[in-house]
Order: C-alpha cells, then sequence, then structure tokens
C-alpha cells in the first residue's frame, strides 16, 4: 500500500491478483476489488495490465476446443512415467521410498515380521533361578516381603 492512501494497493500485488483472478473484477474478492479500482483510477499502468489479461482471456475463450486424436492420447499414456513404473501408484511411492524398487523395503519388513513371530514362539520360557518353576518376578515379591518383615522386627 503506498502512503496516505489506505484502499490503494500496489504494483506488485495488483498483477498478481490479475494473474489469479484474470481481467475481470467481478470474479476478484471484494477486499481486493476496491483496492484495485483506486488503483485502476490512479495507475495507467494498472489499466494496461488489466486489459492485456482481458484480452488474453477473450482470445482463450473464443479459440475452438481441440481434441487429440486417440493414436497421439495412446503415444502419450504410453509414455507417461507410471505406466512403466508400476501403475497409479508409482508417484506416492516414489515420494515416500525414492530409493528403487519399493520392494525392497517391503520384503525386509516382511522378513523382520516372519523373524519375529517365529522367535516370539520357539523361545524357551525364562526358568527360575531356584528351579521351581516360579517366574523371576514372583521372586522378587518374596524377597520384598521378607525384606520388610525383617525391618519391622528391627523395630
Amino acid at each position: 500500500m503506498t502512503e496516505g492512501h489506505e484502499n490503494i494497493m500496489d504494483m506488485e500485488r495488483f498483477e498478481m491478483l490479475v494473474e489469479r483472478h484474470g481481467g475481470d473484477l467481478a470474479n476478484w474478492p471484494n477486499d481486493a476489488r476496491a483496492e484495485a479500482e483506486g488503483l485502476l483510477a490512479a495507475a495507467p499502468r494498472a489499466q494496461a495490465v488489466l486489459a492485456e489479461a482481458d484480452a488474453v482471456e477473450r482470445a482463450v475463450a473464443g479459440a475452438p476446443s481441440l481434441r487429440a486424436s486417440p493414436e497421439l492420447m495412446a503415444r502419450v499414456l504410453a509414455d507417461a512415467p507410471h505406466a512403466r513404473r508400476g501403475g497409479a501408484f508409482a508417484g506416492m511411492f516414489a515420494a515416500i521410498w525414492p530409493f528403487g524398487p519399493t520392494w525392497r523395503p517391503a520384503l525386509a519388513l516382511a522378513a523382520a515380521l516372519i523373524l519375529g513371530v517365529v522367535t516370539g514362539y520357539t523361545a524357551p520360557l525364562p526358568v527360575s533361578a531356584f528351579g521351581d518353576g516360579s517366574s523371576s518376578a514372583d521372586d522378587m515379591v518374596v524377597m520384598a516381603y521378607s525384606l520388610d518383615q525383617g525391618l519391622e522386627d528391627l523395630e
């Protein structure tokens, strides 16, 4: 904004809004439209930028629509990167794992899972130091209780 004119925007912002919303001020947000009208009244350069954008939009709107031939569409789709690298999800996989084929980390994960399950089912159960089958947690509870009883006897 320029000094003394709260409702006039600078040219850089005006040009950015023209690129974003086009040459018809009716398509602009209300607050930006009011500021743009102030700039248009004061700056011939802004008028030229808006007129150029409007002319381009009219030329594009008046151009006939063209459709690609089926042969061209087939050739473009065959040359597309996702066609060679595994389908529509190839771009997503490449973003997650840009280091090569995605089957490698998947295979490593599957191997780790299988190894963990096999190890969990085949590992021997812990045996107590006393050999009576009680767990170490049970031994700690008995020792803590005995220690507590011994301290009460000292008092």
